[in-house]
């Protein structure tokens, strides 16, 4: 094996200590399921740096991916860019690109750092160093004050714009052309110095989401707040948890009961989690083991934090002949993000959205030795490009034959509120152990 595992005694708050000492080196990742198992997280959280080797192939990059990882086994992480989907489907994007991200960045992690079962778990890879030059990072070293400045989002498309387009959208669905559609939009800030670290800490106690993450390689950061798993491996297990289904939620236990009902007890809500859990079904038999694609839990409510959401699992064995890329190239980007029939869908995104998505309804997380992998959807999330200076937010909703404009509309400014806040107030975070 390439990594030497030591079990690390818990002497210190180290997910704290490893974002603070390390989040502003060129590569680092955490992973955080904020103690939330629920969705079936193996780990309570995973940090990472120490980039040993990068990965942000252009020409088909899920085949160029498949022949690196062959020749750099090991723990990687990294990120999928909806707008890979081009490459996938031979779709194309033509709209205004805030950022201009590859559409695929991996590394191969130095260090990595698990938290499973109350046991945290050291493996450092034998080209990055032994446990005295890891211990030889942090020495010294204390925590300082962080505080990032106020942030002013601006929509990139204003009420009349989005309740037109969205108009639009539903003629097509009454149509026929598609069943649902996800419609986004984007709101931007220029000229941003932004502490991500800050501003992650502050955001993950307000919200506590079990697919968390915070990405940050070189002028990339992303800060997600995310609850949703597009897709996990264990052997040859697959699992996709589509949400389809939000409502806030309440300080009075009574009503907070009965916002959950009535979420679970929705035609609405149901409906359309019913249509993306038959799109992931349909994506997933085309590299599953025949007859092997189950649902096994349908309009499950799962309370966190702010929100409750609807929750439908679907599970499928990996068929011998696929393996982990082709899972992703079957599945990817996710219908939860896209809508049905998915490559409809994402045609009249493309010609009804004014900007390109770009991590946005893409992918955060990990691939172990053993080529388990697990991603989150990148929803609820902030992203930055430090060398731009530029920061955006997304939010969508779901359009079916029932949505009234208005109120998406409506929906959208619910999801942007929680992250707009903080970003407007600012943030500070920092403190020694």
């Amino acid at each position: 094996m390439a990594y030497t595992s030591i079990v690390i005694p818990a002497t210190r708050d180290w997910k704290h200590t490893l974002l603070q000492r390390f989040g502003d080196e060129s590569h680092f990742v955490l992973l955080d399921s904020n103690a939330d198992v629920s969705l079936g997280i193996d780990y309570t959280w995973i940090a990472a740096g120490g980039c040993l080797k990068e990965f942000t192939p252009t020409d088909k990059p899920l085949h160029s991916l498949r022949a690196s990882r062959k020749e750099h086994p090991g723990w990687w992480f990294g990120r999928l860019s909806y707008d890979l989907k081009n490459q996938i489907e031979k779709l194309h994007s033509n709209n205004d690109d805030a950022f201009e991200w590859t559409e695929v960045r991996f590394f191969l992690a130095g260090w990595v750092m698990t938290s499973q079962n109350g046991e945290l778990t050291l493996h450092l890879h034998h080209d990055f160093g032994d446990f005295n030059h890891w211990k030889g990072l942090l020495s010294g070293w204390k925590a300082r004050p962080r505080i990032s400045q106020p942030v002013r989002l601006t929509p990139q498309m204003d009420r009349e714009a989005y309740i037109n387009q969205a108009k639009s959208l539903l003629q097509h669905i009454h149509r026929g052309d598609i069943y649902e559609i996800n419609f986004c939009q984007q709101f931007k800030a220029e000229g941003v110095e932004m502490d991500a670290v800050a501003v992650y800490s502050d955001l993950v106690d307000v919200a506590s989401p079990p697919m968390a993450a915070f990405w940050h390689a070189n002028n990339e950061w992303a800060i997600s707040m995310s609850p949703e798993r597009y897709l996990k491996k264990r052997g040859n297990r697959l699992i996709s948890q589509p949400i389809k289904g939000t409502a806030k939620r309440s300080s009075d236990e009574r009503e907070d009961q009965q916002l959950a009902f009535d979420l679970r007890s929705s035609s609405k809500e149901q409906a359309e989690n019913v249509m993306i859990l038959d799109l992931v079904r349909n994506d997933l038999s085309r590299v599953a083991e025949r007859s092997s694609v189950e649902v096994t839990e349908l309009f499950g409510i799962y309370s966190f934090k702010t929100v409750h959401q609807m929750i439908s699992t679907v599970e499928a064995n990996l068929d011998a002949k696929s393996d982990m890329w082709d899972a992703i190239g079957a599945s990817f980007p996710m219908g939860s993000m896209t809508g049905a029939p998915k490559v409809s869908a994402m045609k009249l995104i493309e010609t009804h959205e004014n900007h390109k998505r770009g991590l946005y309804s893409g992918a955060i997380g990990y691939i172990k030795p053993n080529e388990d992998f697990d991603f989150n959807v990148v929803i609820r999330t902030i992203l930055h490009d430090s060398d731009k200076k530029v920061v955006t937010v997304s939010v969508g909703s779901a359009l079916t034959s029932l949505a009234d404009p208005a109120s998406e509309w409506e929906e959208c400014n619910i999801k942007l509120e929680a992250l707009e806040k903080v970003l407007a107030r600012g943030s500070s975070a920092g403190h020694s152990d």
